[in-house]
């Protein structure tokens, strides 16, 4: 509502859990997909809803997920084997039906972005990151802590992607004061 009150656009996010195991053996009528789908599609009907709905600028998908592939597969005491390009490719397959459904019926539907680490996937076929496989996705959110400069960033994601650039984190880590950029 203040956001509104002022003129102020915000971004609003929608957390998927690293946790996740995005290999959905049942297809896509899976239980465990059909529900985080239900479950995005109703968030973004409760914030259509709100009368403050035009502060809404855009929606975030996750937060660096691409960096997390694995992690339910290796809590303590499971050992159960992942393949990260399986978790990719259910990844990125979800949350592009997630951004689908969320739109329909939409007169004025927001752009869906998804939030990942650095480029991550951003572009790779092979696990359905790229523009052709992401038709609902309208933009990525990049998280990069690269130190004082942005260096080739923008020039390596001009190779990967046509889709807009939405710059979610940036900078230096606090944790390391160090000034030089990492990769």
């Amino acid at each position: 509502q203040r956001a509104n009150q002022r003129g102020v656009k915000i971004m609003a996010g929608y957390w998927i859990p690293h946790n996740s195991d995005f290999n959905f053996t049942g297809g896509p009528t899976d239980p465990r997909r059909v529900g985080m789908i239900n479950d995005f599609v109703a968030y973004v009907n409760a914030l259509r809803a709100d009368p403050n709905y035009s502060a809404v600028l855009m929606i975030g998908l996750s937060n660096e997920n691409n960096t997390h592939w694995c992690e339910w597969a290796n809590q303590p005491f499971v050992c159960t084997p992942c393949d990260p390009n399986v978790q990719a490719r259910g990844f990125y397959n979800l949350v592009n039906d997630m951004a689908s459904q969320a739109k329909a019926g939409d007169p004025d539907p927001r752009p869906i972005i998804v939030v990942i680490s650095n480029l991550g996937d951003i572009g790779n076929a092979a696990r359905l990151a790229n523009d052709a496989s992401l038709p609902n996705i309208d933009a990525w959110g990049v998280n990069t802590y690269q130190g004082s400069s942005f260096n080739t960033l923008f020039a390596d994601y001009a190779l990967r992607s046509q889709k807009p650039l939405v710059m979610t984190e940036y900078g230096m880590d606090a944790w390391n004061e160090d000034p030089t950029p990492t990769a």
